[in-house]
């Protein structure tokens, strides 16, 4: 009877794991479409202004911009982002020593200084008076 009960989550899970892709990747685009419209709106907006102050060069470049950003395929652009990204290794590696030297300079360096100790203070007696 137990192998009976998982083999029905099996085939359930089966079935339910497409449908719940579906199900993302779907609201995904629409959600990818959705910034697409409203960043080529915009753009388009921007346009606009820049036209209006004579500014056409800049005008015209927008809507290629604008233009540039309609795909059918909302992951395009996740080559290129993924190249830039790996060349650009020196910005995601942490810093070495020597390079850490020659940004620092002038500052002083609190990593190799020890805190300072303070003295205790004694109690003071109750036969001390206070200075005036």
């Amino acid at each position: 009877m137990f192998k009976g009960i998982q083999w029905f989550i099996e085939r359930i899970v089966e079935r339910m794991i497409p449908v719940i892709g579906t199900m993302f990747s779907s609201s995904a685009e629409t959600l990818q479409a959705l910034g697409q419209a409203e960043q080529q709106s915009r753009l388009e907006d921007e346009a606009r202004k820049y036209e209006a102050d004579g500014k056409t060069e800049i005008a015209n470049a927008l809507r290629q911009r604008a233009a540039r950003l309609t795909s059918d395929n909302p992951a395009s652009q996740s080559v290129q982002i993924f190249e830039n990204v790996a060349n650009d290794e020196q910005r995601l590696l942490p810093p070495t020593a020597s390079s850490r030297e020659g940004e620092t300079t002038g500052l002083p360096n609190l990593v190799d200084q020890r805190p300072k100790r303070r003295r205790k203070q004694s109690a003071p007696s109750g036969n001390e008076q206070p200075e005036l």
